[in-house]
């Protein structure tokens, strides 16, 4: 795995002591087979016990395929 781009939005403060659920979903994938990877976007969300989002994390990433999966 090999990073592309990363984008990172803290839009509320934690104190510590504070619960944390993740939630990740990948939001595309391009698989790209005359050059055996594809790139896969990644998107995920931490949320305080009230609901209320405090990190975004954006990741672009390039996976290499295995062998005869292309």
């Amino acid at each position: 795995i090999v990073g592309r781009s990363i984008e990172v939005r803290l839009p509320a403060p934690v104190r510590p002591g504070t619960r944390l659920t993740g939630r990740s979903e990948i939001q595309k994938i391009t698989l790209r087979p005359e050059r055996r990877d594809a790139v896969v976007i990644f998107r995920t969300e931490l949320t305080d016990g009230e609901g209320k989002v405090v990190l975004i994390l954006v990741l672009d990433v390039l996976i290499r395929l295995r062998p005869g999966k292309a």
